[in-house]
């Protein structure tokens, strides 16, 4: 027996471990007119009983059509979700939300008072519930820890370390110069400036002169990517082996999260937890 959409709602029940964080959608700064006027629909929201049951049932409603969506696409959920279903999932919930039964229920939310401003508020709440899914979607995969190539640091590699080990140093060297020349003759400005004095004279300990690098550096292989890319200005700057080698433990630190239990785990994530892992190592500082 076929069910109606009335029946079909009267049976669904919201997950019990979502919750609407409504005032997480709102504007820190109020900056324009429509940010003032969202920020008090929200406001209005919070503290009124009928609006409040009326949003139950919109979530409702709006769960429920997520959960459709997301079953149609025949999802297992012990295994990640393939490109194309994932592009369908996205492409279907963008037109449920452009969609007119989309505006139809955000009307009977707001009544009357429907404008441009309502309609922004309900498809944040949209955006909140199709994150839930994906999430509860994304916390089913079983991490799996596939054995991956051990990746070494090679010769070739040292040499592209030691480029990129000056790079940073001369980016990081750049921003203390111009904060040191903006605030050297600024009346606020002393602590900025000694600041920055002082942190080029720490730089300052991490470079070294290439001409003697040539002569006295214990890694004479990792030399030959900056020799082959100066320009005859020789404007690239050469850090000291000490900050060569503190560059090549970063390097063999990342390289050893790169398992197939972290790719499965933080995905996309991967990066910040690499660096939330190097941050909490007191050993490398």
């Amino acid at each position: 027996m076929h069910l109606s959409d009335g029946e079909t709602l009267n049976n669904f029940s919201v997950p019990l471990n979502f919750e609407l964080k409504l005032n997480e959608t709102k504007y820190a700064k109020e900056v324009t007119e429509f940010q003032r006027k969202y920020n008090a629909v929200v406001d209005s929201m919070n503290g009124d009983t009928t609006i409040q049951n009326k949003l139950s049932l919109f979530v409702k409603k709006t769960c429920q059509k997520v959960e459709t969506i997301k079953e149609c696409i025949s999802v297992d959920k012990k295994k990640c979700v393939p490109e194309k279903k994932l592009s369908q999932f996205y492409s279907e919930c963008h037109q449920y939300s452009i969609s007119l039964q989309f505006k139809l229920n955000c009307i009977e939310l707001f009544d009357s008072e429907f404008c441009d401003v309502h309609q922004t508020v309900c498809y944040n709440i949209f955006e909140q519930i199709r994150k839930f899914y994906i999430q509860e979607q994304a916390n089913t995969f079983q991490t799996e820890n596939h054995k991956l190539q051990k990746r070494t640091i090679t010769d070739p590699s040292k040499a592209r370390i030691r480029y990129v080990a000056g790079y940073c140093v001369a980016k990081v060297k750049n921003h203390y110069f111009k904060q040191k020349t903006t605030n050297a003759y600024k009346d606020d400005g002393f602590n900025s400036y000694e600041s920055a004095k002082y942190s080029l004279s720490v730089i300052r300990q991490l470079t070294e002169d290439e001409n003697d690098l040539k002569q006295n550096s214990k890694h004479q292989d990792s030399l030959t990517d900056i020799s082959r890319r100066q320009h005859t200005n020789r404007g690239l700057t050469s850090v000291s082996d000490s900050c060569f080698e503190f560059f090549c433990s970063l390097t063999e630190m990342i390289l050893n999260e790169f398992s197939g239990e972290n790719f499965s785990k933080h995905g996309s994530a991967i990066h910040t937890h690499c660096l939330n892992k190097l941050l909490n190592s007191s050993g490398i500082f």
